[in-house]
């Protein structure tokens, strides 16, 4: 996480490395660490892609994307050094197309 911003008995609002302007909730799980020791999980259930024109989440780009069967997995560069795998929709966004990357905060642990 790159800052905590606040932080509750039963979550903390951050924001991402990757993703300084953007700010999220994830649930603090009873953690007792420094809030600049804590680090974020997120279930891939709540990684959400949206079309580029969506007004919440964080901008990325489809490095690659397969049929699974049921739908559709996404590789999404969001910044410099942050790539997320296995982003499933039931849409198919194509390679180099820009997306919008949303955070479920119910999936998001630290």
């Amino acid at each position: 996480m790159d800052r905590v911003h606040e932080r509750t008995e039963d979550s903390v609002d951050v924001s991402l490395a990757f993703a300084p302007t953007y700010r999220m909730t994830a649930r603090a799980n009873g953690c007792d660490q420094r809030a600049d020791a804590l680090k974020l999980f997120v279930r891939s259930s709540g990684v959400m892609l949206n079309a580029e024109i969506h007004d919440e989440g964080v901008g990325g780009e489809v490095l690659d994307v397969a049929f699974t069967g049921r739908g559709y997995e996404h590789v999404v560069t969001v910044g410099p050094g942050a790539t997320l795998t296995k982003i499933f929709s039931t849409r198919r966004f194509e390679r180099d197309s820009n997306v919008n990357v949303s955070f479920d905060p119910s999936a998001c642990l630290s």
